[in-house]
């Protein structure tokens, strides 16, 4: 019989571990894990480095299907609790630009003393084992915890726990090959805990443009804008990364948030993107008409080398339809708008995809209408809690996914400690 049973050893899991026997080491406490090491995902966060927050968390950068409690929640809380967190642990940050890292610069080093910590302080974890089940068989009894574990040889055996308290932070479906499960939501139906449909978001925006590959590689700082049904809903500027079939970057990751959820009808381009925004549109039409009067034979391909890389200059005169070695003295005026409007209004449509292997986050999950806001408790099974990803809450790059998932680990790690 445990005190408490965590479900993931993840960013979550084992900051609420590390909170509970850090403040009460009377507690018996296992964590368990369904990967062979802690904090897969943690471990890969700022590119290795370890974009552990963000100072400006905050509304604007989180989405839930109920977005009061995003405003609560917010309202409450911030990114100071986690650098406060990680001092008290002896873990020092830095800030750069408004991101928070470890002076060591490695997110692994954090996972590592995180788990060293917590097992010298007593807490037991079971890795390599994967939970599929938890229940209870009334209200008076402890939560009954079933999963399986792998053994060395490669066979697996069922193993039975138990626990006053449950904290499930099983974390999301997206990037399988780090630790992204869906475990957590069968554990949920399971519990007939309503969800939100679960969707990858923090994910390239694929298209179908058989093109595209003439640019692939190429890099370019530009302004994204997002439509629906007419109306710009999001703009993002940053550099664009174009691959053979999507277009990644921070930018368009940030606005998958959104259009992951949209519906077929709604995608039709509803990218549009603005390549050169050094220029408005008129300074641009102005600056091909001024080199089509000085220098009328130079190739149009030629032309567009002086404002991008080569061959999104191919890519551009492929999409206008006209030959790279057209003069540009022979550009009519018509031409001449059509390819100021392609540079500054280049528009795609993003095709529905489930790629959960390349998303960063997975969007949806149990519906936050099930859980306490100041615990995360559970409202139907009192000593049952639901922290992180598994949630129906994401955010954008930048940390702000792992200050959601560390902030509720806090949350339900302190309701426990102030109930013993």
């Amino acid at each position: 019989m445990y005190d408490v049973i965590i479900v993931g050893a993840g960013a979550s899991g084992l900051v609420a571990a590390y909170e509970l026997v850090a403040n009460n080491q009377r507690l018996k406490i296992l964590v368990i894990e369904k990967e062979r090491i802690p904090g897969r995902k943690l471990n890969a966060t700022g590119n290795g480095k370890g974009n552990l927050t963000n100072k400006q968390f905050g509304v604007e950068r989180l989405y839930c299907s109920q977005q009061e409690f995003i405003n609560e929640f917010v309202m409450h809380h911030s990114s100071k609790e986690l650098v406060n967190f990680f001092e008290q642990a002896g873990i020092l940050l830095y800030e750069k630009d408004g991101y928070y890292y470890p002076v060591c610069n490695q997110a692994k080093q954090i996972t590592d003393i995180l788990y060293a910590r917590c097992c010298n302080m007593g807490i037991k974890f079971v890795l390599d084992t994967e939970v599929f089940s938890v229940s209870k068989e009334d209200q008076n009894k402890a939560y009954i915890v079933k999963a399986e574990e792998q053994n060395k040889n490669g066979s697996s055996q069922s193993v039975i726990y138990h626990a006053v308290n449950v904290i499930l932070c099983t974390g999301g479906m997206a990037a399988p090959k780090l630790g992204g499960t869906d475990s957590g939501y069968r554990i949920a139906k399971n519990l007939k805990l309503s969800q939100e449909k679960v969707v990858p978001v923090l994910t390239p925006a694929y298209v179908e443009d058989k093109d595209l590959r003439k640019a692939k590689g190429v890099r370019l700082n530009v302004s994204i804008s997002l439509y629906c049904a007419g109306k710009r809903i999001r703009k993002e500027s940053g550099q664009l990364q174009i691959n053979e079939d999507s277009l990644s970057g921070i930018a368009m990751m940030n606005l998958s948030c959104y259009f992951n959820h949209f519906e077929e009808e709604e995608r039709e381009e509803c990218l549009q993107i603005d390549t050169f925004p050094d220029m408005t549109w008129d300074q641009l039409k102005e600056y091909i008409k001024k080199q089509s009067k000085a220098v009328p034979y130079e190739a149009l391909l030629t032309l567009l080398e002086a404002l991008f890389p080569l061959k999104f200059g191919e890519y551009l005169i492929k999409r206008l339809g006209m030959e790279p070695e057209l003069s540009i003295g022979e550009l009519t005026e018509k031409q001449i708008n059509r390819m100021t409007s392609l540079i500054k209004k280049l528009t795609f449509t993003p095709v529905k995809r489930m790629d959960f292997e390349k998303a960063q986050v997975t969007a949806g999950g149990v519906s936050v209408e099930e859980v306490n806001i100041e615990t995360f408790e559970c409202k139907k099974y009192p000593g049952l809690y639901i922290t992180g990803e598994l949630l129906d809450v994401n955010g954008e790059c930048g940390g702000y996914n792992l200050t959601f998932a560390m902030l509720s680990g806090l949350q339900a790690a302190h309701a426990i400690l102030s109930y013993k």
